[in-house]
């Protein structure tokens, strides 16, 4: 409250100096004759205005009257409006101000032990620029992407968001053929074209901090363009009151049906219409990303010099089915490290007791082989669900490991990953016992040139070690196949809700064999490519 009456006072000592000049400029020759004036015009009746052409004032201390011209006096009345007007505008503006500090207070740093200062998060009404990297961006909570406030019930806030994107492009497409499949389909010649728009539908309960309760549902996606697709659904807990309160300054938990926190990646990449924490348009070519129905624990943030993550689920549908497993991930990260973040995540998960559960009834694990968003690119490589990612194994006896590397320095972001995945049995119950196993990797780099304009350049690969074989799908075979996708392009921010980018892709599979099964759904061992430039409208709040 002291700001808001040091602001009025500011805005009074500037309109008494207004009119000090402009009563020097008329000839007026005292200034405590006007500043008693303007004092009595606020407490003090005129005494009949309309009927001279000069006003009485009337001063408790003095016996005799003073008089201004009536051209004076409709100055002094023009001020005092003005001035009345101004301490209004600040009024309502500082009472709007007082409630967001109160519903979201202001960036702040906490130290808490071992010297570690924690950044607070922020949900303010920001721009999206500043939003896409605020400093609780890749947080377990939801809260800080949340920007729109909806409605209170005693401590609960309610929150309400929407993500749109839509994207012409022209790809092309070359040696691209599918001599395996059902339909034996070969994919022709592509035409330029606008992509189905597709949304996204955000809602968060906030309970003071202490819990969150979040859900989002696709209005349309890549696998359902005219469907409702449920996302994510789950609660955060932070604190609980009673006998609980003190586990709760060691660990918090979410559960329910949530992004699984695997790698860094999946902070960066295009989720549907959550497109705006990507830099560029496509993602990477071995995009990890599920939704997992089960519980994660980790520290409270700031906590510990190095924090950490562990997490247990069934998957993402309720399976109930004989011999299903159990899926396992952990996370150990750190942003102590002036500017840098490392983390290395792991993923294990045995389904291969029942059948794959692809395309038949079973189990499976879809981290790898599947993705509820699909993929930013349309219609190439067969269109499939997520064009020209590869989708490894069949999600049965997988183990997989990822080492991310962060570095962020005033205009300049650089990001990189390495990771190892392995399905040791992509049969599941059935005979044999293939293996299919890949290396992959990243490296991508942002320059932004002014807070809402920037350049991004990424370079995805993957290397195949085992396939399982062409003519007998209980063997592997050994692979040296490499599939390589380049992107450039850059972002401006229209308006601090919209954001529009463009992106030259150039994709190519090199030294696959025949021996070995498709990759990306055609026949990778005919060398296919395809390359050319996208556009992206989005629209977050």
């Amino acid at each position: 409250m002291h700001r808001y009456f040091l602001t009025i006072s500011v805005a009074i000592l500037c309109v008494c100096a207004s009119s000090k000049a402009r009563a020097q400029s008329l000839g007026v020759e005292s200034h405590d004759s006007r500043t008693r004036a303007i004092d009595r015009l606020t407490r003090t009746p005129l005494t009949d205005p309309l009927a001279d052409h000069s006003i009485p004032l009337i001063h408790d201390d003095e016996s005799q009257s003073e008089f201004i011209t009536r051209f004076e006096y409709e100055r002094l009345r023009g001020d005092f409006e003005e001035l009345s007007s101004a301490i209004e505008n600040l009024r309502r503006a500082s009472q709007v101000a007082e409630t967001r500090l109160t519903a979201h207070p202001q960036p702040m740093a906490e130290e808490i032990g071992w010297g570690y200062v924690e950044p607070q998060c922020v949900c303010n009404r920001v721009p999206g620029w500043e939003r896409a990297r605020s400093p609780c961006w890749m947080s377990q909570g939801r809260l800080q992407r949340m920007t729109t406030q909806i409605g209170q019930a005693g401590d609960m806030d309610l929150y309400l968001g929407l993500n749109t994107v839509g994207r012409p492009q022209y790809l092309q497409q070359s040696n691209v053929f599918d001599t395996v499949g059902p339909n034996n389909v070969v994919p022709g010649a592509l035409e330029p074209g606008i992509q189905t728009p597709f949304g996204q539908f955000l809602i968060l309960a906030d309970f003071g901090g202490a819990i969150e309760v979040y859900m989002d549902v696709f209005i349309a996606s890549r696998p359902h363009e005219d469907l409702l697709q449920a996302d994510e659904g789950f609660m955060l807990f932070r604190q609980l009151p009673g006998p609980f309160a003190p586990i709760f300054d060691f660990v918090h938990i979410k559960a329910g049906g949530f992004e699984m926190d695997f790698g860094d990646a999946h902070y960066r990449r295009s989720n549907n219409a959550d497109v705006q924490r990507n830099p560029l348009i496509g993602n990477y070519v071995i995009d990890p990303r599920e939704v997992e129905i089960g519980a994660e624990f980790f520290n409270p943030p700031g906590s510990l010099p190095i924090n950490w993550l562990f997490g247990v689920g069934v998957g993402n549908t309720g399976d109930f089915q004989a011999h299903r497993g159990w899926q396992f991930h952990g996370k150990l990260y750190a942003e102590t490290c002036g500017g840098f973040r490392p983390s290395v995540s792991f993923f294990r998960a045995d389904h291969a007791g029942n059948p794959t559960g692809f395309p038949n009834t079973g189990s499976k694990s879809d981290l790898f082989r599947s993705n509820r968003s699909g993929g930013p690119y349309a219609a190439v490589l067969g269109a499939s669900n997520a064009p020209g990612q590869i989708l490894p194994g069949n999600g049965q006896d997988v183990s997989a490991v990822q080492v991310d590397l962060s570095w962020f320095r005033d205009t300049l972001e650089l990001y990189g990953h390495f990771g190892m995945f392995l399905d040791a049995d992509t049969n599941g119950s059935a005979p044999g016992t293939p293996t299919e196993s890949w290396l992959y990797y990243t490296g991508e780099g942002i320059y932004r040139f002014t807070p809402y304009m920037y350049a991004a350049a990424r370079y995805s690969g993957a290397s195949a070690l085992h396939l399982v074989s062409a003519l007998d799908n209980t063997q592997d075979v050994k692979s040296g196949g490499v599939v390589h996708r380049f992107q450039i392009g850059g972002g401006y921010w229209l308006h601090d809700m919209i954001l529009a980018k463009l992106e030259y892709v150039y994709q190519f599979y090199d030294s696959f064999t025949p021996d070995g099964s498709q990759v990306s759904g055609v026949d990778v061992w005919r060398n296919p490519t395809f390359n050319g430039v996208l556009m992206e409208i989005s629209f977050t709040f």
